[in-house]
Order: structure tokens, then sequence, then C-alpha cells
């Protein structure tokens, strides 16, 4: 058989004279190489062309229907922290957020292919905005949390008032009035405390102690009292 020589007739590769524009996908080019192999089988060469097709997707149409959306709706979420708390739509404005761009990553999952090499760049996108506003509602339910607690139904316990009005203050060097925050008046402050807990702990056991006692007079006066009036 005559041995066939391929070459190519340019270096861009092949001929995309014919092609079509297409408004999904952008022809990047078609790249070829020319290789000769020979097998140790036979002695003649063989001469074969590769060509790869390289295309792009066009972003306009998600740019414009999913994206921009998507940002808008996200920047909402930053709104609702300027929302007071007494107003009661904090909440609700971040779940709304979270179930819009719920919707948005439904449709672009049904518009990509299913594989599991590799994650999308837009699913990405939408996977850490998603998680941004879910961090928000989180955030939204914590300063809800602190906003409608009240002396009557919450205390501050002793280590945040330890951290917040004498460590943290000490750090940053900072003064209350008519009170100097050193190490020593902290240490002070806390054996203080410390001996405020044992006094009412010693004056706690002390009432128990007198109400037991009391109780002990009671029964025994309960039951000395039948027998004086049998022998009467």
């Amino acid at each position: 058989f005559p041995q066939i020589d391929l070459q190519l007739q340019s270096e861009d590769g092949g001929d995309t004279s014919g092609y079509i524009p297409n408004g999904e996908w952008d022809l990047k080019g078609v790249p070829g190489t020319r290789q000769s192999i020979q097998y140790t089988c036979c002695p003649e060469v063989y001469v074969d062309v590769t060509f790869k097709i390289h295309l792009r997707r066009r972003t306009l149409y998600y740019f414009s229907n999913l994206i921009m959306p998507c940002v808008l709706i996200s920047s909402m979420a930053l709104v609702g922290f300027t929302l007071p708390p007494d107003s009661g739509e904090k909440l609700t404005l971040g779940v709304t957020i979270l179930l819009s761009l719920t919707v948005f990553l439904n449709i672009v999952t049904g518009n990509i292919p299913e594989t599991s090499e590799a994650v999308p760049l837009i699913s990405t996108y939408f996977n850490c905005i998603m998680f941004m506003v879910a961090s928000s509602v989180v955030l939204t339910v914590v300063v809800l949390n602190y906003h409608h607690r009240s002396p009557t139904t919450h205390t501050v316990p002793d280590w945040v008032r330890t951290v917040l009005l004498q460590w943290l203050p000490w750090i940053l060097r900072m003064q209350r009035p008519r009170k100097k925050i050193t190490r020593k008046t902290i240490a002070l402050s806390n054996k203080m405390k410390e001996l405020d807990l044992k006094e009412r702990s010693s004056k706690s056991l002390l009432a128990n102690v007198l109400d037991i006692d009391d109780d002990f007079r009671q029964v025994r006066a309960l039951s000395s009292t039948p027998t004086s009036s049998h022998n009467g």
C-alpha cells in the first residue's frame, strides 16, 4: 500500500473558515500536531495528525442573570445588621436571602454538567456566598439573644466580669473613673470576692444549723407533751 504523508496546512491548526458563531460557546482555536510513529512490527513510518478543539463558554448570560442578582441579594445581608432588633424583621430578612441563594444555586446546578472530578468556579462562588449569608443569620440570632436579655432573667458570669472589666482594660492600658486598674487591684478584688463567697457560705451554713436546731427543739417539745398529760 502507498504511504500517506499528512501535512498541516498552517501552524494554527485546523481550518475554521466554515465555523458558525454560537451564542453559548466561543471557539478559541483548533490547534493540531503532526506525529510520526514507527512500530517495532513494521519498517514503515506511520504519520497521524491530532486536532484539539478549544471551546470557551460565553459569560454574559451567567453574569447578567445569575452573578449580578446574587451580588445584589447577598449585599442585603449587610443591610440586615442595620435593622434595629425591636423591628422583628432581622432574622426574617436573613432567612429569605438564604432561601433566594438556594434557588439560584439550584438553577446553576441544572445548567452545568454533573461531574465529581472538579468543582465549577460559579458553584464555588455561590457556596461561598451562601456560607457568608448563613454566618450572618447565625450572628443575627446571637445579637437578638443578647438584646432580649435583662438583669432579671440573666446575670453576667464572674469570669466575664473578670476578663472584660479587669484584665482587658489592664492589657489595653485603660483606666476606670476614680479607680486605677493594676495587677494588685485585680488580685485584691479577686481575694475580696473569695472572702465574700466564704462569708456567704458560712452564713448559709449557720442558718441551716439554726433551722435544724429549731426543728429538733420542736420535735422534743411535741414528744414531751403527751407524757406530761398522761402523768396528770
